[in-house]
């Protein structure tokens, strides 16, 4: 939702000088529609009644019609520089929705299409086109160095099935541990200056 959420910002608003779109979703309509299909028995009629019931409950408790959350409607009124990425096995919000969204996009651009799913770590050389991205368009004076990452690097390999399953919980558990460890490293510190 964020990079869909900075799309309706930056298309708003001339002060955003540039912008990098991880898996952005095109239509949130389209994208239930693709994730009710995909991971539901349902029939489709049934999950139109689902939907419409959801939307009709938005729409009462939170003032507005989720039907109106579509990217692909305003991204042709920004211009501000953007650089696209997407996971090409995001089984999630499928490359198609940013691919869509590019082809769409008026201002100047780039895409980077990526090995790895929606909540994959994203690979080195990623990270380095966002850099590059961002040194180019927002006119700095060097490249900063590139810390040393504590992140586990993602390993390139996508499986199918039980595999895919056995790797998804491996890497949870790898990034929950750094995690945990990061936040324990922050609250002594936070404790010992204190």
């Amino acid at each position: 939702m964020g990079a869909a959420t900075a799309i309706f910002y930056a298309c708003a608003n001339d002060d955003i000088n540039s912008m990098v779109l991880d898996s952005p979703f095109a239509s949130l309509k389209d994208l239930a529609n693709e994730l009710g299909s995909n991971y539901t028995r349902l029939p489709n009629f049934v999950r139109k009644i689902l939907y419409n019931m959801i939307r009709k409950t938005v729409k009462k408790k939170a003032k507005f019609d989720i039907n109106e959350i579509n990217p692909i409607d305003q991204i042709d009124t920004c211009f501000q520089p953007v650089l696209f990425g997407a996971g090409i096995q995001d089984l999630f919000v499928r490359p198609h929705h940013t691919q869509d969204l590019y082809d769409k996009y008026p201002g100047e651009k780039d895409i980077i299409l990526f090995e790895g799913d929606h909540n994959s770590i994203r690979p080195k050389f990623f990270h380095e086109s966002v850099s590059r991205f961002f040194y180019l368009t927002l006119m700095c004076d060097q490249l900063p160095e590139t810390p040393k990452s504590t992140i586990p690097e993602f390993n390139g390999k996508v499986s199918q099935g039980e595999d895919l399953l056995k790797e998804m919980k491996e890497d949870e558990e790898a990034m929950l541990k750094w995690a945990l460890d990061e936040s324990v490293k922050l609250m002594r510190e936070q404790n010992d200056s204190e």
